[in-house]
């Protein structure tokens, strides 16, 4: 889980999912509330994480697989996406 990189607390899931959603550049520790970046491994990471169903969209029209269940692995990828950040306290270029 997502730890801050001020003072060592471990975030719980929601704080961390709430943060991302805001599509802020910087995260603020829900604790110390300093502002804090996601590092570069970890935006590629989510990033990859987010576009993946995307790439499986031909496959779903091909087979005519349903749209639920589509949705279900987007849904299932934004839940899994605070798993994947860490933090660091300067911000770093994606590439």
């Amino acid at each position: 889980m997502t730890a801050c990189a001020y003072c060592g607390r471990e975030w719980k899931w929601k704080d961390t999912f709430k943060r991302l959603a805001s599509f802020k550049n910087t995260l603020e520790c829900p604790y110390c509330k300093k502002s804090q970046f996601q590092t570069a491994s970890s935006k590629q990471k989510t990033s990859m994480l987010i576009v993946s169903p995307s790439l499986l969209l031909p496959l779903f029209v091909m087979f005519s697989l349903s749209l639920p269940l589509l949705l279900l692995c987007y849904v299932t990828v934004f839940l899994l996406s605070p798993l994947l950040v860490k933090l660091t306290k300067e911000d770093s270029p994606l590439w």
